[in-house]
């Protein structure tokens, strides 16, 4: 089964051919497009530091950066906080399947991308405040419910506690953000 495909259409399938799997290949696509996501809305920002003739070096700049910081949050500390608060409830899942469940479940918001690359093809900022906001969030909401229907396959537990245990790991990262603030 081809996991990119079925997680549009069957997505408890998906997951639980994930949790099957002894050998887990790293799926990174997703993990790569939303870092191209979070690099193409810092672009205009990033620009802002170079001189008209040096915009090139912002591109350059923002899109690895965005990969990196995707890689850090979605390949390691978020996975990290929801297999390390998925063990008070005797959680069954491995760091590898829950880096490859966060990957997949955010696959739907991997379409911001194609419109952001589309602005951009036609000279506007790629930014969030260029695009529908309301878009943004239903694929958003898309991506979370299939975080919740991962967590549970993996862990191997029911949905109310897969959304507990998401919304406890967030915990952290939310105090984190707020003291910094």
């Amino acid at each position: 089964m081809d996991l990119y495909k079925s997680i549009w259409l069957k997505p408890r399938a998906t997951f639980e051919e994930l949790a099957d799997r002894e050998k887990q290949p790293l799926l990174v696509l997703p993990i790569i497009a939303i870092g191209l996501i979070f690099g193409l809305d810092a672009y205009p920002d990033i620009t802002s530091i170079f001189d008209e003739g040096e915009r090139v070096w912002a591109f350059f700049l923002a899109l690895p950066s965005g990969i990196g910081l995707s890689f850090l949050m979605l390949g390691l500390i978020i996975p990290g906080l929801i297999k390390l608060f998925g063990k008070i409830w005797k959680g069954k899942s491995t760091l590898r399947k829950m880096v490859n469940v966060c990957s997949l479940s955010l696959f739907p918001l991997c379409l911001v991308l194609i419109y952001q690359i589309s602005i951009f093809v036609f000279g506007l900022e790629p930014s969030f405040e260029n695009l529908n906001y309301g878009v943004i969030y239903l694929l958003w909401l898309w991506s979370f419910g299939l975080l919740i229907i991962g967590v549970a396959k993996i862990q191997r537990f029911k949905y109310g506690l897969a959304l507990l245990n998401i919304l406890v790991s967030y915990l952290p990262i939310l105090i984190f953000g707020l003291l910094r603030n």
